[in-house]
């Protein structure tokens, strides 16, 4: 099935049932992030990318479960390193801050507004530093 970028599919939809084309406000959460160098500069036009995790993209909502078409969206800083944009509440997505080589996966919370620096922050890395066991081989040189 071809995705298209921004388009719900619901199980009516699907079924050939009629179905909302977006979700109502209570069922969207606005996340927002405010960007500024260390000291204290605003930073201006940093792309924010939150990619779709196809592994969790249902969504319980008024209208039952729904699956999110589209692998990314963006936001971008504005003149005082200001972005928003609203997400489906419960979508598990990951977010990059382009620039910073920062990158976490977050679950976009039960709630009309969070700050994504506060989830970012809790969210664990996804990456562990290997530990090698040392071999304990005869050695032949």
């Amino acid at each position: 099935m071809p995705t298209y970028p921004g388009i719900l599919l619901t199980a009516s939809s699907l079924l050939g049932r009629r179905s909302p084309s977006s979700l109502d406000v209570d069922e969207l959460c606005r996340v927002y992030v405010r960007l500024r160098t260390l000291g204290g500069t605003p930073l201006i036009n940093r792309l924010i990318v939150f990619a779709n995790i196809w592994a969790s993209v249902s969504h319980s909502g008024t209208y039952g479960l729904s699956m999110f078409a589209g692998a990314e969206v963006n936001m971008t800083t504005d003149q005082t390193g200001f972005a928003e944009l609203r997400l489906p509440r419960g979508l598990n997505v990951e977010v990059a801050i382009t620039g910073t080589g920062f990158t976490r996966r977050v679950t976009i919370p039960d709630a009309p507004d969070a700050n994504l620096l506060d989830l970012v922050g809790s969210a664990p890395d996804q990456f562990d530093v290997a530990r090698i066991a040392p071999v304990n081989e005869p050695r032949f040189s």
